[in-house]
């Protein structure tokens, strides 16, 4: 029997065939009647053996990230917002906690409990509620680690609103080199009815001032929530893309679906439909391979020099996110349920709780052999399986997609590897 993590693909039309291991992300040349026949699931044993020998053993190759780097950390720095959209997964940004925002000592506190336990801190990032209602803590955390540990300086971000940009924020995030990722739903008509103030008033006109004013001093990225209402609108996400990078000068536009609470069947979608991972790879490269994402970039680079084989997202592992009151939770999806704080910033005690449910191990997993492109959110997973399989199925068909590219139209599949790395690069 062949091995889980072979991955075969042919083209009849040219008589070639490629043999892909899932686990080692590498990819061999096979004669293609060896595939055909295994298409065909008639291979015999010594065929079978051949091939499965090609491949690597996961659990003897695979390879530990440094444990002494921390790749991510995120603030939750306040939990105030000056906006009430109507899709927000954190309750207007409080995440059901007493409005607060971390003070300077907490922020430091931080830093210095993170790095006694890690050499290295690859990123920090700065989120909220809103985060620049603290811009304080920002130029806090970053003056510290300048003075503080001056040999191991992070890459900072921030995701926010963008209402409340002026020139001595923009003069922080600039001299810092904070990334700048600024959430705006597209055009007024579309946006405004979902982002709007306390007040009820929508808040395109001010954000769209404010990108316009200070984008070109910033390293900017937009991040859009898709609605029903871009359906209603005739906006596809190909459309609400380019109106974004066109309007905005930007390369790196976030395309996220928008998801509410709902009290009978948990997590339901404002949007129709749901948009799987399938859908998403599919207008990649329908679309000619041009719109690229942080998640077809992720796939592209395990593809062709693998991926993290011991866990497939990071929370918990190595990311945290920290509250304002020094709570430490694997991701901010988690902040609030107390069932998920691993440990606080300012407990005498060491001590460390593993939420079980986070645990990435089981044999399910493990041997899964799509793990290493697995794209699959912790918290999502927490509800259940169904994202499992639709992650599966997207996978399984940017597979076939790559290696069709490879055998078919290798300029073409080179192109797509170019693009990519200039898309990583310019953001």
């Amino acid at each position: 029997m062949l091995k889980s993590n072979v991955f075969i693909h042919k083209d009849n039309d040219l008589h070639q065939a490629v043999l892909y291991d899932t686990y080692s992300c590498k990819l061999f040349s096979l004669p293609f009647e060896m595939a055909d026949r295994a298409y065909q699931g008639c291979l015999t044993v010594d065929e079978e053996s051949a091939v499965n020998a090609l491949v690597s053993d996961s659990h003897s190759k695979a390879k530990c990230k440094n444990i002494g780097t921390l790749e991510s950390l995120r603030l939750l720095i306040t939990n105030k917002c000056n906006f009430k959209c109507d899709y927000c997964f954190a309750d207007a940004g409080s995440y059901g906690l007493a409005r607060a925002s971390m003070s300077p000592q907490m922020a430091r506190d931080i830093i210095d409990y993170f790095y006694s336990s890690y050499d290295s801190i690859l990123q920090i990032s700065f989120f909220g509620g809103e985060p620049l209602i603290a811009s304080n803590v920002i130029a806090c955390v970053c003056d510290y680690i300048k003075s503080s540990y001056p040999d191991k300086h992070p890459s900072y971000s921030i995701v926010t609103n963008a209402s409340l940009l002026d020139d001595d924020i923009t003069n922080v995030l600039a001299k810092n080199s904070i990334s700048v990722v600024a959430s705006v739903d597209g055009p007024r008509q579309i946006n405004d009815l979902h982002r709007v103030y306390k007040s009820g008033v929508g808040t395109f006109n001010d954000v769209d001032a404010n990108l316009r004013q200070y984008g070109s001093r910033l390293r900017l990225s937009v991040e859009a929530t898709y609605t029903s209402s871009h359906v209603d609108g005739g906006l596809s996400r190909s459309d609400l893309h380019q109106y974004l990078s066109s309007r905005y000068g930007v390369s790196r536009v976030i395309i996220a679906d928008a998801s509410i609470e709902g009290d009978e069947f948990g997590k339901k979608s404002i949007e129709p439909s749901e948009f799987p991972l399938f859908l998403r790879v599919r207008d990649f490269f329908d679309g000619g391979c041009m719109l690229f994402s942080d998640e077809i970039c992720n796939l592209i680079r395990t593809f062709i020099v693998g991926g993290n084989s011991l866990h497939f997202c990071g929370a918990g592992f190595d990311r945290f996110t920290v509250d304002m009151t020094g709570n430490v939770y694997p991701c901010h999806l988690f902040v609030g349920d107390t069932r998920y704080i691993i440990s606080n910033v300012g407990s005498v005690s060491d001590e460390r709780r593993n939420p079980g449910i986070l645990d990435k191990s089981s044999a399910e997993c493990r041997d899964c052999c799509y793990r290493a492109f697995c794209l699959a959110c912790t918290y999502e997973m927490t509800r259940g399986r169904e994202l499992c399989r639709q992650n599966k199925e997207g996978i399984d068909y940017f597979l076939h997609r790559m290696l069709d590219l490879f055998i078919t139209n290798r300029s073409e599949y080179d192109l797509v590897l170019r693009r990519c790395l200039d898309y990583v690069h310019e953001n």
